[in-house]
């Protein structure tokens, strides 16, 4: 999971997809985090 923060408004975006999101977001991004876990399968 990544949390990303940002310093403005997305638009344009009706129909986002992963890339046009990434896009919109290029030159905005001002924070970045990863959460990483791990879980087990209950039998």
């Amino acid at each position: 999971m990544t949390d990303e923060g940002e310093d403005t408004v997305l638009t344009g975006l009706n129909r986002p997809t992963k890339a046009g999101v990434e896009a919109a977001m290029a030159g905005h991004v001002i924070e970045q985090a990863e959460l990483v876990g791990t879980y087990e399968k209950s039998r």
